[in-house]
């Protein structure tokens, strides 16, 4: 259930509705910064739907960015149901909207969160973007498996599933940022130290406090961040 929208935090926004290849809807909301020229393509975790995410919304607009989030098949009020091929299709989706929207490759900028790393992978694999940021993600289902069994039941994930992110970050060739809190304990650090390693050049690692869900960066971090997003590199990390 969508709960609140960025009109409750005063910000403007389209509310869009997109078309998947498999003829189902999904919805995104697409907000128009008059001070920016580029874009964040934010695609969220596993929890909650697009609502749940205002605070990291909000943020990005003050960077400032225009910034364009989705709901995946299944989650708020997007048609469906999730899996590894309705999550590729989002993905696409999404990126279809921001070309049509006139924006190059190269102000495009995509996050994924979790769940989200996921799908920014796959479109940072695939298509031509500024640079990826993938924070909090699996390294593979097998080793989400192999790790934590319990884990392996919650909805974003399947015994079936072909989710192998650091088989596709391999395929990337733009800068990739990584952020991961060192004391995960739901999707451990040791997944993006592996995502890291198999990564290309540019690549950056920034090493949190906290766990999957408080996750924490210092000042100089977050400057890190930011910068990143602004340009695709960090000059000293």
């Amino acid at each position: 259930m969508i709960e609140s929208t960025p009109k409750q935090i005063k910000l403007p926004y389209e509310n869009i509705f997109l078309k998947t290849a498999d003829g189902k809807k999904i919805n995104g909301w697409y907000l128009d910064n008059p001070k920016s020229d580029k874009v964040i393509l934010h695609f969220h975790g596993n929890t909650g739907n697009m609502s749940t995410y205002l605070n990291r919304i909000s943020s990005y607009y003050k960077i400032p960015s225009d910034v364009f989030v989705i709901d995946y098949h299944g989650f708020g009020k997007s048609e469906g149901e999730i899996s590894d091929q309705t999550l590729y299709m989002d993905v696409q989706a999404a990126y279809s909207f921001l070309i049509k929207k006139k924006y190059k490759p190269n102000q495009i900028m995509v996050i994924g969160v979790s769940m989200g790393g996921i799908a920014a992978a796959e479109l940072a694999a695939t298509q031509k973007i500024a640079g990826v940021i993938i924070i909090a993600t699996l390294s593979s289902a097998k080793d989400v498996f192999e790790q934590h069994v319990p884990f392996f039941l919650q909805p974003f994930i399947w015994i079936n599933s072909t989710y192998n992110v650091t088989e596709t970050i391999k395929k990337i060739s733009v800068p990739i940022l990584f952020i991961h809190a060192k004391d995960d304990k739901l999707l451990p650090y040791k997944m993006a130290l592996k995502n890291y390693q198999n990564a290309k050049e540019p690549k950056y690692l920034i090493s949190a406090d906290g766990g999957h869900y408080d996750m924490r960066l210092s000042t100089e971090q977050k400057a890190k961040y930011v910068e990143f997003i602004k340009t695709g590199k960090i000059k000293v990390l």
